[in-house]
């Protein structure tokens, strides 16, 4: 149908006179006309009906029903049957929407058909006006799994199609909170897909006396619509086959224990105590508790119960600190998870110094700093027990983002911080520094769109994703990088490699090479800093070439290197790359190779990518398309391979049965195993990956991977990577015993030498697999050292991959392992290992026990390990 998409609008008014005639204004205001309202007076002893007939005056598309006070949920669904248009949307009287809202919201239905409900993100708005956090929650291809868990989006900021609501009956009257949540989780279960904008076009007001801030109200709606989405829902008409009998039993006590964590954050704002909160979880344990859930529901809800902002909680964190630490110690008891009391104040402590505005700010035992790069950056002196420091970012006065370091005895040194801003934020500072010297560079979408087919540019670009867009923006700016470190004039000069080991300083005249017979290696240095050499096989390479080559070997250490000695503390504009570069060199070593004099003719960087883009993108499609690697990898994560074990940890134990029918059908795909190094040259462009390629890892280094794991592989064609816990190589599993009583045996030294002699790959799990957040910095530099030493003294091999224990990492355990030696790090986040990882927080595809064959190929596929 042609023309705009009729909306009809149902607002329910309780004693809502101070605030529904903005409600009713946003309507009026909105660009997209065709709506109607049916506002529903439940009761009201104000003027609530009196504001509703003012706007009736002069609007027809407004109506009022008056009803007795029977709640929200009753009134909502006395509008409901009133309504005129296919289109819904639930509105309260004292929120409000912004003016392109209903227009982009129908735009998107239109364009996508299938969708009964079109959703956007949403952001709280205080009393004094200021808006807070924006909030949305993607809910992916399946929103019925997330919505099982927790309310996707605040009622307002979805629209929904009248048949869906009405074939799961509406609101369920019994429940005085959490009923939008219940009504959005059965529409999930019925299969219906959700659609999503990721603007915040709904405005939601903080009030103190909200319903929302009522703790124990919420709990115990909210522990109700978790239960119904683990289990067979009566209420739904012919649910999704997949989820007809809900979320797996298995998950529903960790997703209470994270909820109850939310109206705990509510007691603990408005000053009540949250511990006996946590009665209504009864006797159920969850060990794995995750501490990243618990600390964002805790922090982000503190703030609500007296309309602030989470800024303003660094401010009152003297207060909060003691009754934060009561509840968590409670919280760990309850749950039996491992050192979560500590794991989740550190993280609550971050968060607090995250998103503190008045600098420095101190926050428990982290630090808010503000360094801006441009400037002479300084030593940070450390006040006592200062642990982590995070560090603000400014480039010539704009915000660039933030570091969270690792604090050192009494300061965190000016050096650790200029070598990781170059690190995580080389590429955005040069692209900076190019852009001050070189007033032609144009925005990276037009530069793209020009490199795509003409008439569907717009609309590729607008496809690419953000990852994609990072790809292009890096392509572009290794060409243009390259012009400004070296000319590459073909014949131009030559290089004799002297006892095969050519040495060049980056800038001036880039040579051929001549090595005679043999291969050559290349030991590359910038402003007098060495990198990691580079092994070349061919003993004469054109300078064109070498420049190539040593681009895509060092990619972003090479953009690290020149943004810390030839970028920082200097301003922006002025003095060209190899000049500074020139200065560097001179400033660390008496001589250097002579450069050309000649100025390099500037060229935008964009303009110098058109051309690579143009060319990469169809190639990254044929790539694909011959199953070479193109963006993902699956890194597939399994724990013990045995029939029985101890109860509790089913989900960590896969059967040699199963592992068997996983393997046959990896191979008969046409999967093969990689290392880590295979993958690490692919990330740098070094080589291209044939076939089907999966990294196969086992953590804990169990003594049955060598029993049932290990023959499985070897039958199939596979390796494998084992993590082991060199304090308890031999015994135990001693960190379960805690919470599950019953231990199994890991392999010994023999058994883990004789599986090495094999092929198989060791890396490091720790020393006492102990979660390495709850530890301090010296602590966790303690478990990485002492693994690796002795992994390496046993196995006489270098170690280079480490699986972080639980999975739990954060910005500054990766920095400790990375300064440790290790190259690699094994997370337990979710999803395929992409092109643009970093090393050191790698994701995996965790393998459960009760996983079919059928989920085992979905985890698979669906991450990326079809090709």
């Amino acid at each position: 149908m042609d023309g705009p998409i009729p909306v009809s609008v149902v607002i329910p008014a309780r004693n809502a006179g101070a605030t529904l005639a903005e409600t009713l204004q946003s309507l009026q205001a909105q660009t997209h006309t065709a709506w109607d309202a049916i506002v529903v007076d439940d009761g009201s002893s104000d003027d609530t009906a009196e504001v509703v007939e003012r706007f009736r005056e002069g609007d027809a598309r407004i109506r009022l029903l008056r009803r007795e006070g029977e709640g929200v949920c009753a009134a909502r669904n006395a509008g409901l049957a009133l309504v005129r248009h296919d289109w819904l949307l639930f509105l309260d009287a004292d929120d409000w929407i912004e003016p392109e809202m209903l227009a982009r919201l129908t735009a998107e239905s239109r364009s996508h058909p299938g969708c009964g409900v079109m959703a956007c993100a949403w952001v709280r708005i205080t009393p004094s006006g200021e808006p807070s956090k924006v909030e949305y929650r993607p809910f992916g291809p399946r929103p019925f799994l997330p919505t099982a868990c927790a309310c996707p989006f605040a009622i307002h900021a979805a629209i929904v199609r009248r048949d869906v609501v009405e074939a799961v009956g509406a609101f369920d009257p019994t429940l005085r909170t959490c009923e939008d949540w219940d009504l959005w989780q059965r529409i999930a279960r019925r299969g219906t897909r959700f659609g999503w904008v990721p603007e915040p076009l709904a405005r939601y007001r903080m009030r103190e006396r909200s319903a929302s801030n009522d703790g124990g109200r919420m709990l115990a709606d909210g522990l109700r619509v978790i239960a119904r989405g683990h289990r067979p829902d009566p209420r739904v008409p012919d649910p999704d086959p997949e989820f007809a009998d809900g979320r797996p039993p298995g998950l529903e006590p960790h997703a209470r224990f994270v909820f109850a964590c939310w109206p705990a954050g509510l007691h603990l704002g408005s000053g009540s105590d949250p511990v006996p909160l946590l009665d209504a979880l009864g006797g159920e344990r969850c060990p794995v508790l995750d501490p990243d859930l618990v600390a964002t529901s805790i922090f982000y809800a503190m703030p609500l119960p007296t309309c602030r902002q989470p800024a303003d909680l660094a401010a009152d964190w003297s207060r909060l600190a003691e009754p934060i630490e009561t509840f968590l110690a409670a919280l760990e008891a309850k749950s039996g998870a491992p050192r979560l009391a500590r794991r989740v104040a550190i993280r609550l402590e971050a968060l607090a110094a995250k998103h503190a505005t008045c600098l420095p700010c101190r926050v428990g035992g982290a630090l808010a700093i503000e360094v801006e790069l441009t400037e002479a950056i300084q030593d940070v002196p450390l006040p006592a027990p200062i642990d982590r420091v995070r560090v603000n970012l400014t480039l010539e006065g704009e915000p660039l983002g933030a570091l969270d370091l690792p604090a050192g005895e009494d300061r965190l040194p000016a050096e650790a911080i200029a070598r990781a801003a170059a690190r995580d934020y080389g590429w955005a500072i040069l692209a900076a520094f190019l852009q001050r010297n070189d007033s032609g560079v144009a925005p990276l979408e037009s530069a793209l769109a020009r490199a795509l087919p003409r008439g569907a540019a717009a609309a590729a670009v607008a496809r690419l994703s953000k990852k994609q867009l990072e790809w292009g923006t890096r392509v572009a700016l290794r060409r243009r990088l390259a012009q400004e470190l070296w000319s590459s004039d073909a014949g131009s000069t030559h290089r004799t490699a002297e006892r095969g080991v050519v040495r060049l300083e980056v800038g001036g005249r880039l040579p051929s090479i001549n090595a005679g017979a043999g291969p050559v290696r290349v030991e590359l240095s910038i402003g007098g800093e060495p990198l990691e050499p580079l092994m070349l096989p061919r003993a004469r390479i054109a300078s064109a070439r070498l420049r190539r080559v040593l681009l895509a070997a060092h990619d972003a250490r090479l953009v690290a290197a020149v943004v810390r000695t030839a970028i920082l503390e200097r301003p922006l504009a002025g003095v060209p790359l190899r000049a500074r570069l020139s200065e560097a060199a001179l400033r660390r070593i008496p001589e250097r190779s002579e450069g050309d004099p000649r100025p390099v003719r500037r060229a935008s960087v964009l303009a110098r990518g058109q051309r690579v883009l143009q060319r990469a993108w169809p190639a990254l499609r044929r790539r694909a398309g011959r199953h070479a690697i193109a963006e993902r990898v699956p890194i597939l994560m399994y724990h013990s391979v045995s029939d029985a074990g101890p109860e509790g940890l089913e989900d960590y134990r896969v059967t040699p049965a199963a592992l068997d029918d996983q393997l046959r059908l990896l191979r008969d795909q046409g999967y093969a195993s990689i290392g880590l190094e295979e993958w690490r040259d692919a990330m740098t462009g070094r080589r291209l990956l044939r076939g089907r390629p999966i990294i196969l890892t086992f953590d804990d280094g169990f003594r049955d991977f060598h029993t049932h794991a290990w023959p499985a592989l070897r039958r199939h064609g596979f390796g494998a990577i084992v993590f082991l816990v060199t304090g308890e190589i031999g015994g135990v599993n001693a960190w379960d015993l805690p919470a599950f009583g019953e231990g199994l045996p890991l392999m010994d030294w023999a058994e883990v030498l004789a599986l090495q002699e094999e092929g198989v790959t060791f890396g490091s799990h720790s020393v006492t697999h102990a979660p390495l957040t709850a530890l301090s910095c010296a602590a966790m530099a303690d478990e990485a050292r002492r693994s690796r030493e002795r992994l390496e003294h046993a196995l006489s091999r270098s170690v280079t991959a480490f699986a972080y224990p639980y999975g739990d990492n954060d910005p500054v355990v990766r920095h400790v392992i990375g300064s440790a030696g290790y190259t690699y790090g094994l997370s337990c986040r979710p999803g395929p290992a992409g092109l643009y990882e970093p090393l050191l927080d790698l994701p995996r595809i965790e393998i459960a026990g009760g996983d079919t064959l059928e989920a085992f190929a979905a985890k698979v596929t669906s991450s990326g390990g079809d090709g």
